[in-house]
């Protein structure tokens, strides 16, 4: 079973909790054909296996490096925890785990797959949620900032995740940036609106491309203007690399609390 599927075009405008609700919740997650095709809420012992192989895998490749050393020391918070997906490696892993997702259905179904769980939390109209601040040592997000449609948005997202970060605690998070898709040595620049973003290449001041923001594709945040966010809520960005050089869009930040801002490296 491949990972490649055609997206449907309703899901531009279909908030994630109709996703989960009215489809393959599984499926919103992790776009692959075998999980499209089956009918909710039957999801066979195969399709369940492949979708939490997969994050084994992310939590491996991006988590694993971060929490070596900390034992089981200290909680991990996912933000957008959809099924459960990296979660249950995570707690497998012996680190407690908790998370907060958009959609109640979601939030069913990751108590299902993973039982041991510590508290989930919905995230209201504005988007906060009442977990505790500065209480986790690693707070994570993947293929969830992405799917955010506006800036204002974006940024509520970023003050919750690092009000929950302890400090001395790393953030990593995956986001879609234009700005090193022509490689690491040639940023572009990239300027955020809330329902848009321009790009422009080094030291022009026309820009090369307009992106607008839908709840499928999201906004494409400047790698200098996360820098300035996350400054501003006491976190220094340490490094950053791509989660798949192939798709140079998408990488992964990787930043700490209450440290003094480090030079910015790509791994």
């Amino acid at each position: 079973m491949g990972d490649r599927f055609r997206r449907p075009e309703r899901w531009r405008e279909a908030d994630w909790e109709a996703k989960a609700r009215g489809e393959n919740p599984l499926s919103a997650i992790r776009t692959a054909e075998g999980l499209v095709n089956a009918e909710p809420p039957a999801f066979s012992q195969e399709l369940v296996d492949a979708f939490f192989a997969r994050g084994r895998k992310l939590f491996q490749t991006n988590l694993a490096p971060l929490l070596a050393g900390r034992g089981g020391v200290g909680l991990v918070f996912e933000y957008g925890c959809g099924a459960g997906r990296i979660m249950k490696s995570v707690i497998e892993s012996g680190h407690p785990c908790t998370g907060v997702d958009i959609s109640p259905t979601m939030l069913q179904r990751c108590r299902e797959f993973v039982p041991e769980a510590g508290p989930l939390y919905l995230l209201d109209e504005d988007g906060h949620f009442a977990a505790p601040s500065a209480q986790a040592v690693l707070v994570y997000s993947y293929s969830v900032l992405q799917h955010i449609a506006s800036l204002s948005r974006f940024v509520v997202a970023l003050d919750e995740m690092c009000r929950v970060l302890a400090p001395g605690g790393d953030l990593a998070i995956q986001v879609y940036c234009e700005d090193f898709t022509a490689g690491p040595d040639q940023p572009s620049r990239t300027e955020n609106h809330e329902a848009w973003s321009l790009h422009y290449r080094p030291a022009r001041t026309r820009s090369y491309k307009r992106h607008d923001q839908d709840p499928w594709r999201g906004i494409y945040i400047g790698y200098d203007q996360l820098g300035r966010l996350l400054a501003e809520r006491g976190v220094s960005i340490e490094r950053w690399y791509y989660h798949n050089p192939r798709k140079p869009r998408s990488i992964w930040v990787i930043g700490r609390k209450g440290c003094p801002a480090a030079q910015t490296t790509m791994v």
